[in-house]
């Protein structure tokens, strides 16, 4: 009788533990979340006080994936060619990344939580039509990344917008003007030959951070001409035939962020240098991006600047940096040397994709 006793006691043993681990599970699955589907529109032109043009907002396709609170990734990283894109995860999710425009570069593969995604690079080649060709950057092709909450608690289908910031700066140079009279330097004249950047940053994280500096710089310094292209020639103008001071070619050219305070990124005009009376020679004007110093004057918005800001001598993503140079003196003898504006103007709207418009007079 006993032994029956026990070996009922046995039985009523196991099923309680079967009982509870059948519990553990079920609560298991959800605590995970049950199936929910965001669709997402992407805002390309989002950032509207200064807005970039159709081709800087285009969206042509993309990664989204799905986080929890902790940044763990949930469900996968789901790929899309639409600017509403829609995607699958749960209701644990807290939150959604998205990439746009990656590049052929971008590899999105392991992707365990948000940090692995923001550390995926791209490379500013995949902004070019052509590496080896000059201004041959695409607006169209600008990486970009977003990232926004959202909340299941009323509906497992949501729909949610998410802005999407550039990942590059925006640089133009609108005018090149010259004004020797009474300088040092009367009588001189300055022909353009070449625009390029220099410590432009060539590969990027999703996340914003910037490397690889390098120099769009293709001519030589006797013919202006090129022989053989770089694979950073799109980072140049080319050689410059002609230019008119009265109806100026302007230069754009993007790169990604660079917070380097030893090597600024620079937009550089070089060309030949002839003085009163003398012969030719090749000079750089290299002008520091958004650097407060003597001569210079910076405006972001209607707002002059009186100090140098938390971004000085700065490339920050999403933002555009236009620049005028009138130069009355005589320039360097390499783009990594600094020159010292007597006079420079620079409007600058410190907003999302923001238009920095600056003015350079150097003696």
């Amino acid at each position: 009788m006993n032994k029956n006793y026990l070996l009922l006691s046995a039985m009523l043993s196991v099923l309680l533990m079967t009982s509870c681990s059948s519990s553990d599970t079920e609560e298991g699955t959800i605590m995970k979340g049950s199936p929910a589907v965001v669709n997402l529109q992407l805002n390309g032109k989002s950032m509207t006080r200064s807005a970039p043009s159709t081709d800087e907002a285009h969206i042509s396709a993309g990664q989204a994936a799905a986080f929890d609170g902790s940044g763990a990734i949930v469900g996968t990283v789901q790929s899309f060619s639409t600017s509403t894109p829609t995607i699958s995860t749960t209701t644990q999710a807290t939150q959604v990344s998205v990439v746009a425009n990656p590049g052929s570069t971008s590899t999105f593969t392991s992707i365990v939580n948000k940090a692995n995604l923001e550390a995926v690079t791209t490379d500013l080649a995949s902004t070019a039509t052509s590496a080896t060709a000059p201004n041959s950057q695409d607006a169209t092709k600008l990486p970009k990344y977003g990232n926004t909450s959202v909340n299941f608690s009323t509906n497992p289908t949501i729909n949610q917008s998410v802005d999407m910031y550039n990942l590059v700066g925006k640089i133009t140079l609108s005018s090149i003007k010259t004004n020797f009279t009474g300088t040092g330097y009367a009588g001189a004249t300055f022909i353009p030959k070449e625009v390029f950047l220099y410590n432009a940053n060539t590969v990027s994280t999703f996340g914003g951070t910037g490397s690889s500096p390098q120099s769009g710089e293709n001519t030589d310094n006797a013919s202006y001409a090129v022989t053989s292209p770089t694979d950073y020639y799109y980072l140049s103008s080319g050689p410059i035939s002609t230019y008119n001071e009265t109806t100026p070619t302007p230069y754009t050219f993007y790169t990604f962020p660079n917070t380097s305070a030893t090597t600024p990124t620079k937009i550089v005009i070089k060309g030949a240098f002839t003085p009163s009376g003398g012969t030719a020679e090749y000079v750089y004007y290299p002008i520091t991006i958004n650097k407060f110093q003597t001569g210079t004057t910076i405006k972001k918005g209607s707002t002059e600047l009186t100090e140098a800001d938390a971004n000085d001598s700065k490339i920050v993503n999403s933002t555009s940096y236009g620049i005028s140079i009138t130069i009355s003196g005589k320039g360097v003898k390499t783009p990594g040397d600094n020159i010292t504006p007597s006079s420079a103007t620079i409007t600058m709207n410190v907003k999302d994709w923001t238009d920095y418009t600056q003015e350079v007079t150097v003696k």
